[in-house]
């Protein structure tokens, strides 16, 4: 290897280098792990009754219809970046099924899924269950940062309406050019 070789590879090395500190310093988040769960066998279960926090948050954006879930979780503070969250005090699965279906045909939108229920996991634990439309991407994050200087589990709430304004009712269907 020449001289100009070895100064290039020490270069791409310290650059690398320097990447991978910078990325280390960005990872103030985890991902909470979850799993969907049979909704028969949950409402089967102890936790179907007991009584959690309760968050129900919407999407919004263009469409007639906002798509809604909820988050049931333990001793611990949500935050979110998105749209409307609303704190439903103390909740259990079952009411909150229950909840889904009133809220569901109350704002008029007779295309939602049934309830999609997904096991969140803190610590090999479950601590939180999320309850929404298949339409709907949703995610819980443990703020490392913030949950340190509260002493206090912070999490993070992320959600994305799935739908496609062209493709899902949004101005139009496929088989007529998706209303463009």
């Amino acid at each position: 290897m020449n001289p100009m070789q070895k100064r290039m590879w020490r270069g791409i090395a310290v650059i690398l280098a320097l990447g991978l500190v910078a990325l280390s310093g960005c990872a103030q988040y985890q991902y909470l792990k979850d799993n969907p769960v049979d909704p028969a066998r949950i409402a089967a279960s102890d936790a179907a009754n007991t009584k959690y926090n309760a968050i129900r948050f919407e999407s919004f954006g263009p469409y007639m219809e906002q798509i809604y879930g909820y988050v049931l979780y333990g001793d611990a503070e949500i935050l979110t970046d998105g749209g409307p969250v609303f704190k439903l005090g103390k909740m259990s699965l079952n009411e909150v099924r229950s909840d889904y279906e009133k809220t569901r045909l109350s704002t008029g939108w007779y295309k939602a899924s049934p309830p999609i229920i997904r096991e969140v996991y803190w610590n090999n634990q479950v601590f939180a269950y999320i309850v929404s439309d298949y339409m709907l991407d949703v995610g819980l994050w443990e703020d490392l940062d913030a949950s340190k200087e509260a002493n206090k589990l912070m999490l993070r709430l992320y959600y994305k309406d799935r739908r496609v304004l062209d493709r899902d009712s949004g101005g139009g269907n496929e088989r007529d050019g998706g209303g463009r």
